[in-house]
């Protein structure tokens, strides 16, 4: 052992802090328990601020764990506080005000009983894997250690630079003839995106404002979205928006009710980038994309690249290639000239600015492009078989790709954010999928399914 280094703890050595968003868990269990925050806490401390009085800024959902893992992270100086804000407001507060690193707390889309971090430097971006990797490098090295003491008041910091970067962003479409519902998911939005859209002066009928800590994603948000379509056909409305609960994504619905998912706006998007300003050769989606918006891109010259799911690797691949427009199914959306991370607000202030400069509306979005045919399922698993060491599912992905695979696509993967698996079939034949989505399900639930 080098000198000077802390031995590794054996209890904790080899689980891992990091998925593919952050820190994801239960709180109260690993890695969000209160001896395992206490440490996380200290080696934050330690490798963020270098010892060297970094100002870190943290934000939060409004889960109702939120304020206690705050209180447990910020027992040191450096430390100020935005309070409830979603994860994108927390990245532009993080660069508009010159802080080296921002820690969000939250847990996205997940139910309120779960919470996590989201680590972002001083571009508002989020970590990178080698920063995860130290930390993840000193937690292990880190001991247990007593409760220190209170937390001292942290300086605050106003959300409201953050609305107004929004409200300048919308303003092409100030005052436009609109009517539009917004399921605001109980969450970080709540308090954001109703105040954007009033002083953009467009008409808004908030829905799912009221966070009461529990309520989080609960039957509504992006996630959720019958409740959200139900409400704009009653209402007539012109366009439904629904955000998730760290409003980093959205989802839409039009005045039917009917689905505009990520890669629908990241089409339309892209059709008014390539006629408002220097040509487009590209933009970025994920293995998840649809195949459907890979064909309609195609025609209109731009090449679709594809990046591992996450909208931090939908990023990185903006920046390898030079691109502007990036996002995922999932409706993250990333438009490079404004932000660094994906944001549901701006995405969809830039989706009405699309289809009024297009002069589309969002009935015609829905029929833009024909989607591939595509299911998805997730299952809740007990365990995690390496996918490449599975014999009986290798077997049935072998043969599909086989028999299919000049057509079709399949993807097996673990989430990153939740303890399930996500798989996925697309094929311009749905029999395909209903041939081989059962089989696939039923290996999994049979064996580590929970």
């Amino acid at each position: 052992m080098r000198e000077g280094k802390r031995p590794k703890n054996p209890d904790r050595d080899g689980e891992r802090l990091f998925g593919t968003d952050g820190i994801r868990g239960r709180w109260g269990c690993f890695p969000l328990d209160n001896s395992s925050l206490i440490r996380l806490g200290v080696v934050l401390q330690e490798v963020l601020g270098k010892k060297t009085g970094s100002r870190i800024l943290m934000g939060a959902d409004p889960r109702e764990s939120s304020p206690e893992i705050r209180d447990i992270l910020s027992r040191a100086e450096g430390y100020s506080d935005c309070g409830v804000i979603s994860t994108p407001g927390l990245s532009f507060l993080t660069r508009q005000q010159a802080f080296d690193y921002g820690l969000m707390i939250t847990a996205s889309h997940n139910p309120y009983g779960d919470n996590g971090i989201k680590v972002f430097n001083y571009r508002g971006e989020k970590a990178s894997s080698q920063l995860e990797e130290e930390i993840q490098e000193q937690f292990d090295r880190q001991p247990d250690i007593p409760t220190p003491a209170p937390p001292p008041r942290l300086p605050e910091v106003s959300p409201e630079p953050y609305i107004r970067f929004l409200t300048e962003a919308g303003q092409d479409i100030a005052h436009a003839p609109l009517k539009v519902v917004i399921d605001c998911a109980n969450g970080a939005v709540s308090r954001i995106a109703p105040r954007v859209f009033r002083r953009l002066g467009i008409r808004n009928i908030p829905i799912f404002h009221h966070p009461d800590g529990r309520n989080i994603n609960r039957g509504c948000g992006s996630e959720h979205p019958a409740a959200l379509a139900a409400r704009t056909c009653r209402e007539r409305a012109d366009l439904g928006i629904a955000f998730d609960g760290d409003g980093d994504r959205l989802l839409l619905v039009d005045p039917r009710g009917r689905r505009i998912d990520g890669d629908r706006i990241l089409y339309i998007l892209t059709r008014y980038l390539a006629v408002s300003s220097e040509p487009v050769c590209g933009v970025v989606g994920t293995v998840m994309s649809n195949f459907g918006l890979e064909k309609a891109l195609r025609r209109l010259k731009i090449k679709l690249y594809r990046a591992p799911v996450g909208d931090k690797n939908v990023y990185a691949l903006l920046r390898e290639k030079g691109l502007v427009l990036g996002g995922e199914p999932s409706g993250h959306i990333i438009d490079t000239r404004f932000q660094p991370t994906g944001d549901g607000v701006l995405s969809a202030l830039l989706f009405i600015k699309a289809l009024i400069k297009l002069g589309i509306d969002p009935e015609a979005a829905v029929a833009e492009f024909a989607q591939t045919p595509q299911k998805s399922v997730s299952i809740r698993v007990k365990k995690r078989i390496p996918l490449q060491d599975w014999p009986e599912l290798q077997g049935i992905l072998q043969d599909f790709q086989y028999h299919h695979g000049t057509d079709s696509r399949a993807l097996v993967r673990y989430s990153g954010t939740e303890p399930k698996i996500r798989i996925m079939l697309e094929s311009d034949r749905p029999e395909v999928i209903d041939r081989y989505l059962p089989r696939l399900v039923k290996v999994v639930e049979k064996q580590i399914g929970e």
